[in-house]
């Protein structure tokens, strides 16, 4: 991966979630993502030298988001959501705390 890039499982994937990757990575300093890892979504591996945000996309019933179960949240720094009620969701399902995210809306 180039620094100023966010991780993604498939590079060229088009869908919501890469475009919001995409756009956030133009606009963040690339010195930024030398520090957070941002995950989008899908949890494959983590960079111990690295904060790591997890970004999700995708609701909580999924298979994907299992993995936060009995407190699997709090490998993450802070999770980032895309919209209040996912948020809500989260929380409800998991028992994340408030404070432990926060809302980025997605504007797709």
């Amino acid at each position: 991966m180039a620094e100023g890039e966010i991780e993604l499982v498939n590079s060229r994937s088009t869908g919501g979630t890469e475009m919001m990757a995409r756009s956030l990575a133009r606009r963040l300093d690339p010195s930024v993502l030398r520090h957070f890892q941002i995950i989008p979504s899908r949890v494959r591996e983590f960079d111990p030298a690295r904060i790591p945000i997890y970004w999700l996309h995708d609701l909580p019933e999924g298979k994907e988001a299992q993995h936060l179960c009995n407190g699997g949240w709090n490998r993450f720094h802070k999770l980032v959501y895309v919209s209040n009620w996912q948020a809500q969701l989260y929380q409800c399902h998991f028992g994340i705390p408030w404070h432990k995210g926060h809302v980025l809306l997605n504007a797709i």
